[in-house]
């Protein structure tokens, strides 16, 4: 197995392989109810539900859901609901597709006519929108909208569903590395091993209090919080909304001791937490802060604010159940997302021949392979061969370096590369440069079609408190810092920036309204 044998960052008798048990997801929980059943698994609204009760529940939603081999939608919030439905679709060997609440019904339709799912749990506010969605259609699956309690149906449920390591779990929908509708093919050991790898790094313990804040809907929260929190045997504090005071109330309360969230979301809390951040976070072990390119200032806030626990920066992606790459909990290494996990390799290929492997310091699109990357896309046969190339290589569509320690720096996104006047022009690199300017809170560079330069930079820009820098005074600034190609040909001054429900900036969003 890969790995970087001279990191000393691994807990205690944990090999770099990391074993991962070829059990199901249902199996997980299951083991985790056998251990310790009183034990909390989910805190919602100041209410517990034991591993033993998830257990019971997730039986009785499973006889629900029933059994089957086409999907089951769930279309809820961070509540706990959502877990049981989950691991009750789990037991019943049935394929989940998680969609966001705040779909709209035509993004819905086209996510149900994609997957054909037989049941859809939806939240009781959403029941009536799946209801009009699906009139567009011609499916007529069972939607439920779950109870306060999954009382069991009977004292004697049927048997829980055969179901092997390698068949799929779950269906996660991505932009992705091409864009476009598709869904990613998560096998239950794609999952689990992410779970066992990040629990191998962070040495995640059944004492552990996970902050819930990322929405389960997505593959960071549905892999990196629920299914490894699960894996551990450690509890979740649910967060179904963003209102900061309250969660500050709650992750101090709740004793949170790891809390993942996007660099928006940290943003946010620091600034309502104030002077009080360091006594709020004070029992968090580390954080870790998201959304690929975590911009900004956000790092450097955050040490001066909450010296005493340390943020980590990662790397990851849906095609991987998501996590690539971490900083080792003792070696960080500034302005890298850290080394590959444990069994995962990452490799530098030319963008233009993806079986062309570049040395140290180049730059090039990054490949991953390991016991986390999906099976493909879900009925695309061709978006499949494009991503998944001969040896198990993933080609992310990502741009980085490796140095010569192995850890990987993030350079941007190969499909987000402006071409202007024959130059490549990364906006990632733009972005930082505009992020040092003192008023300038976020920034977002984007190319716009040109007929004789190809492409032009134009910058979105969000100021900070104060006044608005002009347009004449941020080249100025730039000029310090870029080339006069890289520089934005426009800007536009905006109040924020669109993101998507884990806090990357939807750059489709920006480019399809440059202005």
């Amino acid at each position: 197995m890969p790995g970087f044998p001279w990191l000393r960052s691994y807990p205690d008798g944990v090999s770099h392989d990391c074993h991962v048990p070829a059990v199901s997801l249902w199996d997980t929980l299951e083991q985790a109810g056998v251990r310790a059943p009183d034990a909390p698994a989910l805190v919602y609204r100041g209410a517990v539900t034991t591993y033993g009760t998830l257990v019971s529940q997730a039986t009785a939603a499973s006889t629900r859901i029933g059994p089957g081999s086409d999907p089951v939608v769930l279309a809820l919030p961070n509540v706990p609901a959502f877990a049981v439905a989950f691991f009750g679709a789990m037991r019943s060997g049935r394929m989940v597709v998680p969609l966001s609440p705040q779909l709209t019904a035509a993004e819905i339709v086209a996510a149900v006519m994609d997957t054909r799912p037989g049941t859809i749990v939806a939240a009781p506010r959403l029941e009536d929108t799946y209801r009009r969605a699906l009139s567009e259609t011609d499916l007529h699956p069972a939607v439920i909208t779950p109870p306060n309690d999954w009382a069991p149906d009977t004292d004697d449920p049927s048997p829980a569903a055969a179901v092997l390591p390698d068949d799929i779990a779950v269906l996660q929908y991505t932009s992705g590395t091409t864009g476009g509708l598709k869904a990613a093919m998560m096998t239950h050991h794609n999952l689990l091993a992410n779970a066992c790898q990040n629990n191998a790094w962070f040495a995640w313990r059944a004492g552990d209090v996970v902050a819930g804040a990322l929405p389960l809907c997505h593959t960071w929260g549905l892999s990196c919080v629920l299914v490894t929190a699960v894996s551990a045997g450690a509890s979740i504090v649910l967060f179904e909304s963003s209102d900061s005071p309250t969660m500050l109330r709650q992750i101090e309360d709740h004793e949170v001791s790891i809390m993942y969230g996007s660099a928006t979301l940290f943003d946010r809390l620091l600034d309502a937490a104030g002077d009080d951040a360091a006594r709020v976070f004070n029992r968090c072990r580390y954080v870790k802060a998201g959304a690929m390119l975590v911009g900004g200032h956000l790092p450097e806030r955050w040490a001066a604010a909450v010296p005493d626990v340390p943020m980590e920066l990662g790397y990851g992606l849906t095609e991987a159940s998501p996590e690539v790459c971490d900083n080792p909990p003792d070696r960080h290494k500034k302005g890298t997302v850290g080394v590959p996990l444990p069994g995962t390799e990452v490799r530098i290929c030319s963008p233009e021949d993806a079986s062309t492997v570049l040395n140290n310091d180049s730059v090039g699109e990054i490949q991953v392979r390991g016991p986390q990357v999906m099976r493909g896309y879900w009925r695309r046969p061709d978006a499949t061969a494009a991503q998944l190339i001969p040896d198990g290589w993933l080609r992310t569509g990502d741009l980085g370096r490796l140095d010569a320690d192995g850890y990987l720096t993030i350079v941007d996104r190969l499909k987000d590369l402006i071409k202007f006047r024959g130059w490549s022009v990364v906006p990632a690199e733009v972005e930082r440069a505009l992020l040092r300017h003192p008023d300038v809170r976020e920034a977002a560079v984007v190319g716009r079609r040109h007929l004789s330069d190809g492409e032009e930079p134009v910058a979105f820009v969000v100021v900070a408190d104060g006044r608005a820098p002009t347009d004449a005074e941020l080249d100025t600034f730039l000029a310090q810092h870029l080339a006069r190609y890289k520089r934005p040909r426009h800007y536009r001054f905006v109040e924020a920036i669109p993101k998507n429900i884990v806090g990357k900036p939807l750059r489709r969003a920006l480019r399809e309204n440059p202005g």
